[in-house]
C-alpha cells in the first residue's frame, strides 16, 4: 500500500506523493487505466496512525473525485475493524499487513472493478474475433 509507511510525513505530503506517482505513471502511459486503493486501518486498537490513514483516505477521495482517468477505491474499514474497535490478527498478522483472509476482504472490490473495466474494454476496444462463414 503506497503511503502506509510514510509515518513521518503529514497527511497532505502522503497524498501529494501518491498523486505524484499517479502523474508519473500517466505521463509514461497516458492511456493506462489506473486504480488507486486507499490505505487500510492499522494498529490492533484505535491509534493516531489509524486516524492519519483515515484522513489520508478522505483527502484521496477528494483528490480523485475530479479525475475520471483514475479509479479510486476506498477500502471498507468495517471489513477489518471489529465492533470493539480492534483489528483481528486473522486479517492483519501484525495489524498493518493483510493476511490471506485480509487480502480477500481487500481485493473483492478490486476484483469487481477489474472485471467491470475489462468487460467495458472488451466491449469497446477488442476487435471482433468471430469470422462469419460465407
Amino acid at each position: 500500500m503506497i503511503g502506509s509507511h510514510n509515518v513521518g510525513d503529514s497527511e497532505e505530503e502522503v497524498v501529494k506523493g501518491i498523486l505524484s506517482v499517479v502523474e508519473k505513471t500517466k505521463s509514461k502511459q497516458p492511456r493506462a487505466s489506473l486504480i488507486v486503493m486507499g490505505l487500510l486501518p492499522c494498529g490492533r486498537t484505535p491509534n493516531k496512525r489509524r486516524t492519519k490513514h483515515e484522513q489520508i483516505n478522505k483527502l484521496l477521495t477528494e483528490a480523485f473525485t475530479c479525475r475520471p482517468d483514475v479509479t479510486y477505491l476506498n477500502p471498507d474499514w468495517d471489513n477489518f475493524i471489529q465492533q470493539d474497535g480492534t483489528i483481528s490478527h486473522r486479517d492483519m498478522f501484525d495489524y498493518m499487513h493483510p493476511t490471506e483472509n485480509g487480502y480477500e476482504k481487500l481485493c473483492d472490490p478490486l476484483l469487481e472493478e477489474l472485471q467491470n473495466s475489462l468487460h467495458t474494454f472488451l466491449k469497446t476496444n477488442a476487435p471482433n474475433s468471430f469470422v462469419e462463414d460465407s
